[in-house]
């Protein structure tokens, strides 16, 4: 199944609109940020994140369609922005149902996404936790800037092989219906987060030194 990576706002952005739809201020929990001289095009892609949300090449080329190339890639600006004011949420999607849900918990650097090779072998960190969130399940760590929402069975099957060091080959034998492409945006999520770390080959877990006391 063909799956992608939807951008949207936190459910606790909210959008304000000019009457002369020349001026947009989002304001959320740490602040506010206000773009001025937009286009159409753009208060269309912010009303796009604010709501379901879409592929990062949609909301761009919402822009790039109604505004001219110049605004859209003022867009990519913003969206970089959006990012480091701690604001935007990722989910990945596959099969068009959502499978996990990044959600940043405050502003910080741009997120970079990791390269996972798919003989390298992670496992769960041992300050990560699961819990409850309405009709989903959170998994969150006191070490992290994002908390991942789990949406179906899949993610949650991943994660519970992840107790054990497992690499991308690994989990898509153990694990039906999951392609090694899907399984390497799962686990390249996941390291984003900080929810799971590499294992070396001699099963030692790579986290930081400071924290083995802890």
């Amino acid at each position: 199944m063909a799956h992608l990576i939807s951008l949207s706002f936190r459910n606790d952005v909210s959008l304000a609109v000019s009457s002369n739809d020349e001026c947009a201020v989002l304001e959320f929990p740490w602040g506010t940020t206000t773009l001025t001289k937009v286009g159409p095009g753009t208060i269309h892609a912010l009303q796009l994140l604010a709501s379901r949300g879409g592929p990062e090449d949609e909301i761009v080329g919402l822009v790039h369609e109604a505004d001219g190339f110049l605004q859209a890639a003022t867009m990519y600006y913003h969206l970089q922005r959006f990012d480091k004011l701690g604001i935007l949420c990722y989910t990945l999607v596959s099969g068009g149902s959502p499978l996990a849900t990044l959600v940043p918990m405050k502003k910080r650097s741009q997120l970079i996404s990791k390269d996972i090779e798919e003989h390298a072998r992670f496992r769960l960190s041992r300050f990560a936790y699961l819990r409850r969130d309405n009709d989903a399940l959170v998994l969150e760590s006191p070490l992290s800037y994002m908390r991942t929402i789990l949406h179906n069975r899949i993610g949650l099957v991943v994660v519970a092989e992840l107790m054990r060091p497992r690499s991308c080959l690994d989990l898509c034998q153990s694990i039906d219906n999951l392609t090694e492409d899907l399984a390497m945006s799962l686990l390249s999520f996941l390291a984003d987060a900080g929810l799971i770390v590499e294992v070396s080959l001699d099963g030692q877990r790579e986290e930081d030194p400071a924290l083995a006391q802890w």
